[in-house]
């Protein structure tokens, strides 16, 4: 994408507020529920299904915090507490381009809980492909887990940098300190993180050292779980639990007794972009250039730089306590 296009995006991301609603695909590896993995993707969900100002199309599943069929499962669970069972889901990579690096092994529970639940018909990838070239110029992709099926959809149809809207992912990180474990999206599956950022789509990416600054407490998580909708008790049961288990590691003890929300970043900058601050940047697999004249490089994505932590907050739970959610 030339520079010129990159201040034009930047200019109708602080725009995107004045035109609702957002058709959105989520490209998901969600394990709210999967014992000892990151609940972040249910929020987004959540959110996403929250916001009357968005619209979800699809939801593709791929591995990543769980294997794939866990992650089908989990989302049409979430689809079907919020009454949206609708909204079609879609099961995608079971296993990262690079094939030698580790991928997630089935929980057999989550079958005997969730094993009511199937996927829609159809690949992920191809179901991507499909409806962003039906609707061109519409369509955003939300990637909040390893970019696979992302990838695989750019492979399917060469033209999709071109017909999206844009793509907004959450991964990476533009700093790091030393003991920081590698970012799980852009590390699960490098080689497709590389195809998506050098495609030349229209994208946005959220790096953990942004998105880590919005944290939920343990405590807030407990009273969660024991009022409010049925989403709220079921998210904040997970969360308690996600919580302690990051108290065993090295980044609980960091931290204390909260869980960062990574991905319903995501979700809250479509109709919110106020909430975070850009810039046009150099994105690879592994790191992130802001382009402050030091790096010989052209943008290929506008970076998140900061995030307004009580305003997100703000609107994540005031929107999660309107739900409409089964008991």
């Amino acid at each position: 994408m030339p520079p010129s296009l990159w201040s034009e995006l930047l200019e109708s991301v602080t725009l995107a507020a004045s035109a609702p609603p957002v058709p959105i695909i989520i490209d998901t590896d969600l394990a709210m529920g999967v014992p000892g993995s990151d609940v972040g993707d249910g929020y987004a969900l959540a959110l996403a299904l929250a916001d009357p100002d968005i619209q979800v199309r699809a939801i593709t599943c791929v591995h990543g915090n769980a294997d794939v069929d866990s992650v089908v499962l989990l989302s049409k669970e979430i689809l079907d507490r919020l009454r949206h069972r609708h909204v079609p889901v879609y099961r995608g990579a079971s296993t990262p381009l690079c094939a030698s690096v580790r991928h997630r092994e089935a929980f057999p529970t989550l079958a005997e809980q969730f094993g009511h639940h199937t996927a829609d018909a159809g690949p992920a990838a191809a179901r991507i492909a499909e409806l962003v070239a039906a609707h061109p110029g519409e369509i955003t992709i939300v990637a909040i887990g390893p970019l696979t099926n992302v990838a695989t959809a750019l492979d399917i149809d060469p033209d999709l940098p071109a017909l999206v809207r844009e793509i907004v992912i959450v991964g990476g990180q533009a700093s790091t300190t030393d003991g920081d474990p590698p970012e799980l999206n852009f590390s699960t599956d490098p080689a497709a993180a590389a195809a998506v950022l050098g495609s030349g789509a229209p994208i946005r990416v959220l790096g953990h050292d942004v998105t880590a600054r919005g944290r939920l407490r343990r405590d807030e998580a407990a009273v969660m779980s024991i009022g409010g909708n049925s989403f709220e008790r079921y998210a904040g049961r997970h969360t308690m639990a996600w919580i302690d288990h990051l108290g065993t590691l090295a980044e609980g003890t960091r931290r204390g007794a909260t869980c960062a929300l990574h991905d319903p970043v995501a979700v809250a900058v479509l109709t919110r972009p106020h909430l975070v601050d850009w810039e046009p940047a150099h994105v690879t697999a592994t790191v992130a250039y802001p382009l402050n004249g030091d790096v010989d490089a052209s943008p290929n994505a506008l970076l998140a730089r900061a995030l307004d932590v009580p305003g997100y907050l703000a609107h994540l739970f005031e929107a999660i306590e309107g739900l409409d959610a089964k008991d």
